[in-house]
């Protein structure tokens, strides 16, 4: 439960930016994706506890490769 909380997290960073920066448009799409990602996360580990790691894992590679251009605040 400590990495659905972490990706939890990690997503309120991405809402948190757009509540800064962001129109009202933009700030709901983002809640809207967070929403729809804590989801599929939370199904996964449903059936398979270790997958937490393997999302957390993943959003780091997007970060790394998409990190500068999401429009997150510098």
């Amino acid at each position: 439960m400590n990495g659905y909380l972490a990706l939890g997290l990690m997503l309120a960073i991405y809402v948190g930016a757009r509540l800064v920066t962001g129109s009202l448009a933009e700030i709901l799409l983002e809640t809207l994706f967070g929403t729809i990602a804590l989801v599929v996360a939370r199904i996964i580990m449903a059936r398979w506890l270790p997958g937490i790691g393997a999302i957390i894992f993943c959003h780091g590679i997007y970060d790394a490769f998409l990190g500068p251009y999401t429009g997150v605040a510098e």
